[in-house]
């Protein structure tokens, strides 16, 4: 019986989490030597079976460039959004950018403000200086009073100075001059 319970055991939680990591680090390691059209399958597979967030986010990226594949950024924004909501801050990040852009999408800042201050939340510096820019942006001086704006602003940069991120810090520096 107690042999029965380690292969069980086996094969439901170990045999998982190393296939969770092969797939991972075999994404990882084909996006780093630009073996795209290897990438594409191993990260997919990463991403859609083993949930793996950074196979999402580069699976987004090889979708969004063209790398390897038919360039495709409705697949980018579902391998984005997918990375996002597995808590990957790099994925609400590139769904900011294509917001922003419009890349693929309809321009929204509301939605990039959203998705940058997801990424921020969870630890992205650099997501919090871009929602302080995106609430210094013009569109969002037009909708909302100016001085909550500025405490907008204020806030957004220090979380990215508390999270070490200096460009956060050098302007929020110069907000308060």
């Amino acid at each position: 019986m107690c042999k029965m319970k380690l292969i069980f055991f086996l094969l439901v939680m170990v045999f998982p989490i190393s296939t969770y990591a092969e797939g991972l680090l075999d994404c990882n390691k084909y996006m780093a030597e630009k073996k795209y059209t290897e990438a594409y399958s191993v990260c997919k597979q990463s991403c859609y079976d083993n949930y793996a967030s950074s196979s999402c986010v580069s699976l987004g990226e090889l979708y969004a460039n063209g790398d390897g594949i038919k360039q495709s950024y409705e697949n980018a924004r579902k391998s984005f959004e997918k990375a996002c909501l597995f808590g990957d801050f790099n994925g609400c990040q590139f769904l900011s950018y294509m917001y922003i852009r419009g890349d693929g999408v309809n321009k929204n800042e509301n939605l990039a403000s959203i998705y940058s201050d997801h990424a921020c939340s969870l630890g992205k510096g650099e997501a919090c200086y871009e929602l302080a820019s995106i609430y210094a942006s013009s569109e969002y001086h037009k909708k909302y009073d100016k001085e909550l704006m500025l405490l907008f602003i204020k806030k957004a940069l220090q979380r990215g100075c508390d999270l070490k991120h200096q460009k956060s810090c050098d302007t929020l520096k110069k907000v308060y001059q």
